[in-house]
């Protein structure tokens, strides 16, 4: 059955323009787009060294998604919120001010980039920057990690699919449209799924699914891709479509311990 999903699979992802049906060929050209780059990135220490101002250099390498290879029964595509898409590197180095060969395990968002570039040229305190930007320097990850507060919230593509949250032990992810997504899956208004991080680190499984919110607000959502014009929903200035998904999400009460104990109990939407 495995060999018939990637067939098919692969067969839409490619268009029919190409005849590989080998899932490992795709890996290994992912993997050899990995090795070029490392290559490059050693060309430029190399140079840098060469000049001796490698020491005064900044390093920062980071990517704006993974990839699937099957994971999910999806291939090619990197609009999902499981780890397969959001769980990137960050690599920072910075030989005068830190740590050679640390690893650190806590997960830390984009946004906290700049403000830790700032902090490491010297300027922490720069009032613009400050105001500007809404992360918060990573330099106390290495300094004092015990008092770093986890603050994860992610939400999927531009027209906002999808948004997770997270803790040590728990992932959520809440669909917020109606949208056919990739193949035979597809999201549905407010359905939240939940997984044990700990338990199934793939997420394959989740714990708990449930619908969140009523029956007649859903089926009013103005995102229905299936009762309204594509043409429009696409065509829409981006920030008038930030905007919508964060006035929908701020309208959302988190729903207390004993709530969500009483969706579970009582099967809701649960798959």
């Amino acid at each position: 059955m495995m060999r018939n999903i990637i067939k098919h699979g692969m067969k839409k992802a490619l268009g029919g323009s190409k005849g590989y049906r080998d899932l490992d060929y795709f890996k290994k050209e992912y993997g050899a787009e990995i090795t070029y780059t490392d290559a490059q990135i050693q060309r430029l220490i190399d140079v840098l060294k060469h000049y001796h101002i490698f020491e005064d250099t900044i390093f920062v390498i980071t990517s704006d998604h993974g990839e699937n290879f099957g994971e999910h029964e999806i291939y090619f595509d990197h609009w999902t919120l499981y780890n397969t898409d959001i769980h990137v590197p960050l690599i920072i180095s910075y030989p005068k001010k830190l740590p050679r060969g640390k690893r650190i395990e806590t997960d830390v968002m984009g946004i906290d980039i700049a403000p830790t570039i700032l902090e490491l040229a010297g300027e922490r305190n720069n009032e613009i920057a400050r105001d500007f930007f809404e992360g918060r320097s990573l330099c106390d990850l290495w300094r004092s990690p015990g008092k770093w507060e986890t603050r994860i919230l992610s939400s999927s593509a531009l027209l906002l699919t999808a948004a997770a949250a997270w803790d040590e032990r728990y992932k959520l992810i809440w669909e917020l449209r109606n949208k056919p997504y990739h193949e035979d899956i597809r999201l549905y208004t407010d359905r939240v799924a939940i997984y044990d991080r700990e338990n199934d680190p793939e997420e394959e499984n989740p714990i708990g699914v449930f619908y969140w919110g009523d029956t007649g607000a859903r089926e009013a959502d103005p995102w229905d891709e299936e009762k309204s014009d594509h043409t429009i929903v696409e065509k829409k200035v981006l920030n008038t479509v930030l905007e919508r998904a964060k006035e929908r999400i701020s309208k959302k009460q988190v729903p207390s311990a004993d709530e969500l104990r009483s969706w579970f109990l009582e099967k809701n939407g649960r798959m």
